[in-house]
């Protein structure tokens, strides 16, 4: 080996690791109310009940279908959620305060959106004032502008 040349190391070889599951536990819940699942247009929120009412294992060596594909979780329409929500014996006062309570968590998350938007807006405008300050396109004009928009 020259001097001044350092040993060469060697790589380690990485192998691919997998994992295989062999039973699979499911769990059935009733229909309960949801507060944290707050539907995108409307409606009540529908969860799961606190504790499960059954439950199954089923052997996943005798299902290996490699070929199957993955699903996407059905969302419930408005009328679909009161409906769940009545066969879980709700009272339909409830829902209805359901309902409310779930309008005003959508109010609030938009007024989240936009308050956020607004700042970021205010922000973006702010750095590039500034950098037109740094260009040397800043003059007393654009202050007095800014003023007035606040």
């Amino acid at each position: 080996m020259p001097l001044g040349s350092l040993p060469r190391r060697r790589r380690k070889r990485t192998l691919t690791q997998r994992v295989q599951f062999t039973t699979a536990t499911t769990y059935l819940f009733d229909v309960a109310y949801g507060g944290s699942a707050v539907p995108i247009d409307s409606g009540p929120p529908i969860g799961l009940a606190r504790r499960h009412c059954d439950s199954t294992d089923t052997d996943l060596t005798q299902c290996l279908d490699l070929t199957a594909s993955y699903g996407t979780v059905r969302k419930f329409d408005h009328v679909e959620r009161i409906a769940l929500l009545k066969a879980a014996a709700y009272p339909v006062k409830e829902i209805t305060d359901f309902c409310f309570d779930a309008i005003d968590v959508r109010k609030s998350r938009l007024d989240t959106v936009e308050d956020f938007k607004r700042k970021r807006h205010k922000r973006d405008a702010e750095a590039r004032r500034q950098r037109r300050c740094l260009d040397g396109a800043c003059s007393s004009d654009d202050d007095d502008t800014l003023d007035d928009e606040s």
